[in-house]
């Protein structure tokens, strides 16, 4: 099994080989993964937002979905409780995430007492799920207005005619106030209202995880560190998991953790 051929691949001295890092992590997984996993011909991908950027475009070719845009956001309610609820992706650059929101709304509030947040996206069609954790600051009002502008008259009757996630008594009240809203405002611009703006989320963390039928699915984390990112390989399977680091003088140290027979195996090696 692949299993067997990696202890005695190790046990037999593969540690003090010659061949590269590179070269040894694709041995590694072709031993686990055979034909499933390749490492890309390319360049290696060292920017997580330029990933997310290509993984969303290719999901956008393809996607069944109504609402393309849509990821999770999850906050800290003040119970202390994480909660999250589906909210539109505004844009994103090198620089961080935009979404935009009531301020007022338990998510806008949530965010002015603790700006640590995620953003979780599942394409299914494609198989990609991406974790972000990052910190949340308010746009400017400038920037606000300009999104506000692009929204729909649907989408700003919706926000104005009540306070967004506010309890309702009546249903029927506020569909009544959107109709009249619809005639007060007809022909005229809907104004923003002061309490709607919007959050960058800057990314500390990124995960990307692409699904694999075998349940082996093949996980990629970039963490953010002083200069640039550090990325990290992680492939969890039941055997245990595989993780590749670059680290600055590029060096690459392949973790080894693996269960049942093989349990005695665990070790840092240096390649």
């Amino acid at each position: 099994s692949g299993l067997c051929q990696i202890q005695s691949f190790f046990i037999s001295g593969f540690s003090r080989c010659h061949c590269n890092s590179q070269n040894k992590l694709k041995y590694i997984y072709n031993l686990i993964y055979k034909d499933q996993f390749r490492v890309e011909n390319s360049v290696v991908m060292l920017d997580p937002i330029q990933k997310f950027s290509r993984w969303k475009e290719k999901a956008n070719l393809s996607s069944p979905l109504s609402q393309k845009n849509a990821v999770c956001i999850s906050t800290i309610d003040f119970d202390g409780y994480p909660t999250g609820r589906f909210s539109d992706l505004k844009d994103f650059d090198e620089t961080g995430f935009i979404i935009c929101t009531s301020l007022n709304s338990p998510k806008g509030k949530q965010i002015a007492a603790n700006s640590k947040v995620s953003i979780t996206v599942w394409w299914d069609h494609v198989g990609y799920q991406i974790r972000i954790n990052g910190i949340a600051k308010q746009i400017p009002g400038k920037l606000a207005t300009q999104y506000w502008c692009a929204r729909s008259r649907d989408a700003k009757l919706a926000t104005i005619c009540s306070n967004q996630s506010e309890k309702q008594s009546d249903h029927i009240k506020v569909t009544n106030r959107s109709a009249s809203l619809r005639l007060s405002f007809h022909n005229k611009e809907i104004p923003k209202p002061e309490s709607w703006g919007g959050f960058k989320i800057t990314p500390q963390s990124m995960e990307f995880l692409e699904f694999q039928d075998n349940r082996l699915h093949i996980r990629e984390l970039y963490k953010k560190r002083s200069g640039g990112w550090q990325r990290f390989f992680c492939s969890l399977n039941r055997f245990g998991y595989f993780q590749y680091i670059n680290v600055p003088d590029s060096r690459a140290t392949l973790a080894v953790s693996l269960g049942g027979p093989a349990r005695q195996l665990h070790q840092m090696y240096s390649l």
